[in-house]
């Protein structure tokens, strides 16, 4: 499970803002034995990323929601590889 738009990272100051709340998501993969990947905040600058149809700009930058995409991304690599691994 990864929660998606987990707050808002304001690209001005750096301050997190849990606009929806926060934990659900952590919440249900527990709730479901699943494993709980991490949180992305609503960034502009993923979003402007996307628009223009890469995301490797994006990810390899020095910004809050980069780091966070890096850990899930991270994370789903680590579980496909097990996988690999077990079968």
């Amino acid at each position: 499970v990864i929660e998606n738009m987990s707050g808002f990272v304001c690209p001005e100051c750096g301050t997190r803002s849990d606009v929806f709340g926060a934990g659900g998501g952590e919440e249900m993969a527990s709730d479901m034995g699943v494993p709980f990947l991490g949180r992305i905040p609503i960034d502009p600058a993923l979003v402007i990323s996307g628009d223009a149809g890469g995301l490797g700009a994006y990810v390899s930058g020095d910004t809050a929601g980069a780091a966070s995409f890096r850990a899930v991304v991270d994370g789903l690599t680590k579980i496909l590889d097990r996988a690999k691994t077990d079968v």
